[in-house]
């Protein structure tokens, strides 16, 4: 669908474009103003029956406290839950990438790398919690783990994004969303100085 009319959001109504109309088929890469209407069941059939050409409104709406939203993610489990950790019978180790809220409502992430032996093999559910909460957390969750499990940042004296963690697919995976971190400071001028070599100098008659 192209979105004729409006902007998605929790509360409103677009106006869209069929512009095709599939079946049995999973992701698919969006271009900016378009949209994918998915369906089973009942809703299957409403789909099935659209034409490219029609015009649909589609309209959101969300009471408190979602009405107040502006972001949103998803995740798996409940790490910690009102300064208690959850309990959880999964013990399998995996990459993992939590999210946790302190007690003065300041955000932390983390990201342990795993299924790479000798270097790390990852976490448990339990073991996670658990780390989240002695980490300050109150309210914590589990994100998407696995080969997912990234974390990129912006090194000082770097114009760019690089991966800083070694994720166990051995690089990115074309997932779709991402918590950001942006910095709104000004800049004023040098604030600090990071030394961070990339290669090793050797010296002749150097010293160790």
């Amino acid at each position: 669908m192209s979105i004729i009319e409006g902007t998605l959001s929790t509360q409103g109504t677009v106006t869209a474009k069929v512009e095709q109309v599939r079946s049995g088929q999973g992701n698919t890469t969006l271009e900016r103003s378009k949209l994918v209407l998915s369906g089973e069941g009942s809703f299957k059939a409403v789909l099935d029956a659209m034409q490219p050409g029609d015009s649909v409104a589609i309209t959101t709406s969300s009471s408190a406290p979602w009405n107040q939203m502006q972001e949103a993610i998803g995740g798996i489990h409940m790490l910690v839950e009102n300064g208690n950790v959850a309990s959880t019978d999964q013990k399998d180790i995996h990459p993992r990438t939590a999210v946790g809220i302190k007690q003065d409502r300041s955000v932390f992430f983390l990201i342990i790398d795993g299924r790479q032996p000798g270097y790390s093999e990852g976490i448990s559910l339990g073991d996670l919690a658990i780390l989240m909460k002695e980490m300050g957390a109150v309210n914590a969750l589990n994100l998407d783990g696995g080969g997912s499990s990234t974390f990129a940042a912006r090194q000082p004296g770097d114009s760019q994004l690089s991966v800083v963690n070694r994720p166990s697919d051995g690089g990115e995976r074309s997932v779709a969303n991402s918590l950001l971190v942006i910095s709104t400071a000004p800049q004023q001028g040098l604030a600090k100085l990071a030394v961070n070599p990339h290669q090793t100098l050797m010296l002749k008659g150097g010293a160790n």
